[in-house]
């Protein structure tokens, strides 16, 4: 695994090679599989938006209408519904 992520690291700093690029070489090098995801294609996959919607439930951030609760600030931080200045 070190071997592997050795190789990543490498083809992604020295190399300059694209994620993809490099995830390929990682695997080559070693029996492990490399693979990467764009994170706006996990952010707005249906399973992500409803484990989401679980975790802000059970942190009490939404109410009982599943509203963000919008009168505490650490939530709003917490959900990015704020703008940091």
């Amino acid at each position: 695994m070190v071997t592997g992520f050795s190789v990543l690291l490498y083809s992604l700093v020295f190399k300059r090679s694209d994620l993809s690029y490099a995830c390929q070489k990682a695997t080559l090098a070693t029996d492990f599989t490399f693979s990467y995801y764009d994170r706006s294609e996990i952010e707005y996959n249906p399973q992500f938006l409803n484990r989401q919607h679980q975790l802000y439930r059970e942190l009490g951030w939404l109410d009982d209408a599943n509203i963000v609760i919008t009168n505490d600030e650490e939530v709003l931080k917490n959900t990015k519904l704020v703008s940091y200045k």
